[in-house]
């Protein structure tokens, strides 16, 4: 046997040893969601991925509803500090305030956003690498939407040449169907 057989036999035990000790230990080492990211980082680690994942400042986003043909595009910008959200931002409807919380073990974040002298939308969404993504509730009328730090630019180009190539708005979690908007008159 030649020695970097060895050593590849070696490397490979290794790697077996180690997932299973993980999915003995937490029984999530096949979890790739980001709740299951978070569940096998240690606490300190934790706030470091959700604090990754959620800095303050700058954020672009949209959310979809079913009486409109087209995104509601949102600037926002976001202050994220001791699991509270704050902020406010502007989009098609008007000026508004955020507050709400975030939860650095399971990677939920919810906030009511309050147009100035209008009506309250609640969102709940989960963080990642991409931003938040959930959905957002009026009542008994609720939507997708998508935000993302604006040092995301790609996901600006990305949607934004959706939107010039189709009519039908879409988020990463699926595609709003156009016969959606063939009924309203």
């Amino acid at each position: 046997m030649y020695f970097g057989h060895f050593l590849a036999i070696a490397f490979l035990k290794k790697i077996a040893s180690t997932i299973e000790f993980a999915s003995a230990k937490n029984n999530s080492f096949g979890d790739f969601s980001t709740a299951g990211r978070l569940r096998r980082l240690q606490p300190k680690d934790t706030q470091q991925a959700m604090e990754k994942y959620l800095p303050s400042g700058e954020w672009h986003g949209f959310y979809l509803e079913s009486h409109q043909p087209r995104r509601g595009w949102m600037h926002l910008y976001l202050q994220f500090s001791d699991e509270k959200i704050s902020g406010e931002g502007t989009d098609y409807v008007g000026p508004w305030n955020a507050s709400g919380q975030y939860n650095t073990s399971t990677g939920v974040c919810t906030w009511v956003k309050q147009y100035l002298g209008k009506h309250q939308v609640h969102y709940q969404g989960l963080c990642g690498p991409n931003g938040i993504q959930g959905q957002w509730k009026i009542g008994y009328l609720a939507g997708e939407f998508h935000i993302w730090p604006s040092r995301h630019g790609h996901l600006d180009e990305m949607y934004l040449r959706e939107d010039l190539a189709q009519t039908a708005p879409s988020v990463q979690l699926g595609t709003v169907p156009t016969t959606d908007f063939a009924n309203l008159a």
